[in-house]
């Protein structure tokens, strides 16, 4: 599919969005976040026909509470913050001051809220491989539209391979099937998937292997004036939005045990 034919597309669907939000007289008080077009339960996935993670749980709990609304656009990762920059979506999920490109314009004022949920990533090996040194570690899978960024410097310098899949699933199914070593995927998007596919998959987080965390925020650049609000919310919601997470199952720390250990991905997650 060429360039021109994708933007094509992507300009009908806004129109298209827009349309719908005009039609229904909600447009004055609704505002349009893109978020990553990533099968990233329990964080996000537009894709589900009803609960869309938790993410959105907190972004609508919020419009309630304030009488806003928000309509939900699904970008590929690469293409949301250039669409937060054109002004064609308000806000963008998720976020984060570490991401921002050395080339970001100039006197523009990205605004961030607080983190809504923690990204635990790590590589995640079969279990007789936890403890390979990296001399034994030649493929790397990673979801497309990513960068393992703690991986970098050490797949330049030990000449390791680098495979990007469709999908967390796509990398998580390169390691199971022997075709990558291990799969740089966010530890809860791995846990549920893993609990729910048939293909039977265990696979453990390395503790000798690249690891990090950042905090998935809400970004824009015209209304800062949300964000505070927004930011409010979430201190005055705190012990609400911890239940949340704990009915998500969403671990927002990493213990030992979880390392060498998948029972947690057997566990059917659900929000209801």
């Amino acid at each position: 599919m060429s360039v021109r034919f994708t933007n094509l597309l992507f300009c009908k669907f806004i129109a298209a969005s827009l349309l719908w939000l005009m039609s229904n007289n909600v447009y004055s008080n609704t505002y349009l976040v893109g978020i990553q077009q990533l099968d990233y339960y329990p964080h996000y996935d537009l894709s589900r026909s009803g609960d869309k993670g938790i993410a959105w749980h907190i972004l609508e709990q919020f419009s309630r509470q304030h009488n806003v609304s928000f309509a939900y656009i699904p970008l590929p990762p690469k293409r949301l913050q250039l669409e937060l920059g054109k002004g064609t979506i308000d806000f963008a999920y998720p976020d984060n001051p570490r991401w921002q490109p050395k080339d970001e314009q100039p006197g523009r004022n990205k605004v961030f809220s607080q983190g809504l949920a923690l990204g635990i990533y790590g590589t995640l090996v079969k279990k007789e491989k936890v403890g390979q040194k990296l001399r034994q570690f030649s493929r790397l899978a990673f979801p497309l539209g990513f960068t393992p960024v703690k991986w970098h410097e050490l797949i330049t310098q030990n000449g390791i391979e680098t495979i990007e899949t469709y999908d967390a699933m796509g990398a998580l199914r390169a390691v199971a099937r022997g075709r990558a070593d291990g799969a740089d995927v966010e530890y809860n998007v791995a846990a549920y998937l893993t609990s729910i596919t048939p293909d039977n998959i265990h696979l453990v987080l390395d503790p000798e292997l690249p690891f990090s965390a950042v905090q998935f925020s809400l970004s824009t650049f015209a209304y800062p004036e949300l964000i505070e609000k927004f930011n409010q919310f979430l201190i005055a919601e705190k012990d609400q939005i911890e239940k949340i997470k704990a009915r998500y199952r969403l671990k927002q720390s990493i213990e030992p045990r979880d390392y060498y250990t998948n029972e947690d991905n057997l566990v059917e997650h659900s929000a209801k």
